[in-house]
């Protein structure tokens, strides 16, 4: 990798494809190469982590992935005229969108310590998979791909923050 920083501290990297493989030309002329796919993190609910989709597109980025977020109290309905103009923007720029559902997507998650029981995760477990399935049901046509994340990885210093969802 080569990392430059300008004035403006824009970050430029090259990253050279060293050792790849050649490729037949029938292959190629069959569709069988695809070409690199890449893409970045965005938050709408962050103007200084949600760049415009033509921003993206200029710099390459072929996907975008993203949380749908559903905050406590706040109707679907709103959500998804949030996140409809978000699609709707990467689609016109040629920009694919990988959609998190986790426990932002379906407020009300019971606490770290109730991991283990699944009687407390019972009805949580039944309503994120129905939340899954109204943001699939309304982005059908829409968002081709869909992640569910459950932060196996957070270590849970941060009390206020508590994103574990059981697996």
């Amino acid at each position: 990798f080569i990392t430059s920083f300008s004035t403006a501290t824009s970050i430029t990297v090259d990253i050279p494809l060293i050792g790849a493989p050649d490729v037949p030309a029938a292959a190629a002329a069959a569709g069988l190469v695809r070409k690199l796919e890449c893409g970045i993190n965005i938050d709408p609910a962050n103007p200084v982590g949600n760049p415009s989709a033509a921003a993206l597109r200029e710099l390459g980025a072929t996907w975008v992935r993203l949380v749908f977020q559903n905050h406590p109290g706040q109707p679907l309905s709103e959500s998804f005229t949030q996140y409809d103009r978000v699609v709707s923007d990467m689609r016109q720029a040629g920009v694919n969108v990988l959609m998190i559902l986790n426990n932002q997507s379906f407020p009300g998650k019971p606490p770290r310590e109730a991991l283990d029981d699944p009687v407390k995760w019972r009805d949580y477990t039944v309503g994120f998979a129905q939340r899954c399935q109204e943001v699939a049901v309304h982005y059908r046509d829409a968002v081709p791909a869909y992640q569910i994340w459950n932060e196996p990885d957070h270590d849970g210093v941060l009390p206020e923050y508590d994103p574990t969802v059981r697996a």
